[in-house]
């Protein structure tokens, strides 16, 4: 009987480093999934951007609301790490006159 105690706190030293490391596993693929989703975010972004860009480059204006929603999509757009690619497109759509 003796040595079943003996026993006990080796098995729950190996139970918990086993908890550890799928935990710390665990963690890191969910780092690896978070970033994939902040990238396919900013690359969505990114392509709303370059819709609205677009669409008042072939009209030669953007209402007040387009204009608003791209200053919205940039500031997250730019949270999310985007380069100056945005900020480009952004600067373009600020020039366009509005109505």
């Amino acid at each position: 009987m003796d040595w079943l105690l003996s026993l006990v706190p080796e098995a729950i030293y190996g139970f918990g480093t086993f908890l550890m490391g799928f935990f710390w596993r665990k963690s890191q693929d969910n780092a690896k999934h978070y970033r994939a989703l902040e990238k396919g975010v900013e690359a969505i972004l990114l392509l709303e951007l370059r819709r609205i860009h677009e669409r008042g480059a072939r009209q030669k204006w953007l209402s007040y609301a387009d204009k608003a929603s791209a200053e919205h999509i940039y500031s997250s757009y730019h949270g999310l790490g985007g380069n100056g690619q945005g900020t480009a497109i952004l600067n373009d759509i600020r020039k366009l006159p509005s109505k």
